[in-house]
């Protein structure tokens, strides 16, 4: 009863619900049972005795009504408890039960847990240790048949309580089975007997065990000592958000039963795992996800990738099947074509790096030993979120993003086999090592990963697993603040040209002439800018001493950093454009026709005059940077090749075919 619904009477049943228990108690009530333990009234009911109490209801108001008893019938809607499984409803009943005087440990309890490191952290003080501040004594017993017996005799007469704490103790009388093997569980163990000392009773069987077994949350949170486990306390364990006050607690609860120290170092709570519209699943409700299916799909370690990076591991995850999909295309297959393009593109058996010269390199390895760093921090902290993001970032967007693609120049047409080696060491290297971080989050792929590697660089296929490699150690002279500095504003001032790029609507493959910027560049540094934004030039000027020249001009500011690019098209712009424009072609007809990078072609196209003329003059580059020893005009299209495409450029058609 509230305070808005008024004054009245309350009924209470001492027996059935902690309320009515504990007013009982207080009050000194009869504690009596009118409803036996199949939820039948008994012989105390006789009306109704051996009708189950819900379907009695009606009758009994109908009984009240005939009586003149019954005051006001009406519909009153209020939770009340239901079997999940079975929906069939619930009574709380009042039962004689063993307990363990668990508040008497409290202090021990609250010292065990400041030891203890959680993730989230907010648990140590605030679910869990309020949990314990107010714990209560453990309700140790069950009604059951199957489970750990209680080690408890009770003298029938007198009440004399014996209890048994070890098979030594049971001395001759330690129960055995069909198979003369020692079985503590029942039937063989209510089959032994003790005389009371205390009733002088002089039957032998005076003595039963009481019929009770242990809850098997003591099975739980005993696991450290009856398995024997070396290495106690456990330096992690993990569970679920709900074991808060079950498998974490009762772990806890029995080392401090036995005056041990915490059972685990670091504890990991998990939330719950919600359908995509964050509703619980539920076979009943049939929003539940056959993890088999998914993992047939995408992988086992997609799946786990998807788990470890969604978001911290307290927070509820609402799974989305796309966000599977979009875990797989953006890392796992981030990852497969990085080892994809390396085995492609390195031929000769490189072997392990050892001085890197090019500023690419020099700062991928710098990347490389900062985040072996970080991830191995964050690891031994436990920030399983935080390590996982990590290397992620750098596989997208320094690694394959960034690396590899102002790279590609050196697998591809090097100037020299010298730099080509170099790159292929580093990459070799730092997919290596990327393979070792990934370990202990995506086991298979990263033993792909690691024997592919092996063989491409070493020439040794099966080498051991991954899993037995030691965890990679940053090498902290190789780490260059300088350089990555460096590379950090340059990014940035190409993300700035892009934009401008984007703004002019010109695409990426038309060379422009220049950009400026208002940041000075090592002149290494400015060539990997020009590179990327298809530029003549990067040069440097002071922001307040710019001037935009002419309309062709477009400007970008963004904090200290202008930026500013000369969009205007000359002839020979254009003419270069086309060229690439054309190249581009011709690599998508290689990559169609499945062919290699070593694999030579021919190359024939199809096009006005002028473009012809073009084509010509660029024969040799064309040739050379497409692997081709022929590049040749003819009349109409040839369709006996491996392949050939048609596109348009200012308005004249141009068709192009390889052939191998």
């Amino acid at each position: 009863v509230t305070t808005e619904e008024g004054t009245g009477i309350v009924h209470t049943a001492v027996m059935y619900g902690e309320d009515d228990y504990n007013l009982g108690e207080k009050l000194g009530l009869p504690k009596v049972h009118t409803v036996d333990e199949s939820g039948k009234f008994n012989n105390l009911v006789p009306k109704w005795q051996g009708k189950f109490v819900k379907d009695a209801e009606p009758e009994i108001i109908a009984d009240l009504f005939a009586r003149n008893l019954l005051y006001k019938k009406e519909p009153h809607i209020h939770s009340y408890p239901f079997c999940w499984r079975c929906k069939w409803p619930l009574l709380y009943y009042a039962r004689p039960s063993w307990f363990i005087r668990m508040a008497s440990l409290r202090g021990k309890l609250l010292k065990n847990n400041s030891t203890i490191n959680w993730i989230p952290k907010h648990i140590k003080e605030g679910r869990f240790g309020e949990w314990l501040k107010e714990v209560k004594d453990w309700n140790f017993s069950r009604s059951r048949y199957w489970g750990t017996p209680l080690p408890i005799w009770k003298c029938e007469k007198c009440g004399y309580v014996r209890i048994v704490g070890s098979i030594k103790e049971l001395g001759t009388q330690a129960p055995r089975n069909e198979r003369g093997e020692i079985d503590l569980h029942r039937p063989y163990v209510d089959e032994v007997f003790f005389q009371c000392p205390s009733c002088k009773d002089a039957s032998s069987d005076a003595m039963k065990r009481v019929p009770e077994l242990a809850d098997v949350w003591f099975d739980s949170g005993a696991m450290p000592f009856a398995s024997g486990a070396a290495g106690y306390p456990a330096d992690y364990i993990s569970e679920a958000i709900d074991q808060t006050r079950g498998w974490f607690y009762t772990l806890l609860a029995v080392a401090a039963v036995l005056g041990k120290r915490a059972p685990y170092k670091n504890v990991i709570s998990l939330g719950h795992v919600l359908d995509k519209h964050g509703k619980k699943m539920s076979k009943s409700v049939g929003n539940t996800v056959d993890p088999w299916i998914i993992i047939q799909k995408y992988g086992s370690d997609a799946l786990r990738w998807y788990f470890y990076t969604l978001n911290q591991p307290g927070d509820y995850k609402k799974f989305d099947e796309n966000d599977v999909r979009k875990t797989y295309g953006k890392f796992i297959s981030t990852l497969l074509n990085t080892v994809l393009f390396y085995k492609t593109y390195s031929q000769e058996k490189s072997g392990k790096f050892y001085n890197p010269k090019h500023v690419l390199d020099k700062w991928v390895i710098s990347r490389l030993n900062g985040l072996i760093l970080d991830v191995g921090k964050k690891l031994d902290l436990y920030d399983i979120t935080g390590a996982a993001r990590d290397v992620e970032n750098f596989t997208i967007n320094d690694l394959s993003n960034w690396y590899i693609r102002r790279s590609r120049k050196r697998f591809q047409t090097p100037r020299t086999k010298g730099e080509k080696k170099e790159a292929e060491q580093v990459l070799g290297f730092v997919l290596l090592e990327v393979s070792k971080l990934c370990a202990p989050f995506i086991p298979f792929l990263s033993e792909h990963m690691h024997q592919e590697l092996q063989y491409t660089i070493y020439n040794i296929r099966y080498t051991r697993s991954v899993h037995w490699e030691n965890f990679p150690k940053a090498d902290t002279k190789h780490i260059k603040k300088k350089i990555e500095g460096e590379m950090a504003k340059a990014r940035k001032v190409v993300e700035m040209g892009h934009e401008l790029r984007a703004r002019a609507g010109i695409k990426v493959r038309q060379p422009l002439s220049q950009l400026t910027a208002s940041v000075k560049f090592s002149k290494e540094m400015s060539a990997i800018m020009a590179d990327e934004l298809n530029l003549k030039v990067v040069e440097y000027k002071m922001k307040d001493g710019f001037q935009v020249e002419n309309e062709f001009w477009k400007v970008n500011t963004e904090g200290d950093i202008l930026v500013a690019l000369n969009t205007e098209m000359t002839k020979e712009l254009r003419e270069e454009g086309f060229v690439k424009e054309l190249m581009r072609h011709v690599q998508e007809s290689r990559k169609a026709a499945g062919l290699r990078p070593k694999d030579r072609i021919e190359i024939y196209y199809s096009t006005s005059k002028e473009l012809g003329e073009i084509i010509q003059r660029w024969a040799i580059p064309l040739k050379r940077q497409n692997n081709a020893n022929v590049i040749q005009e003819v009349e109409g299209r040839r369709e006996d090749g491996e392949g050939w495409g048609e596109f348009a450029w200012e308005g004249n058609k141009v068709w192009v075919g390889i052939k191998k």
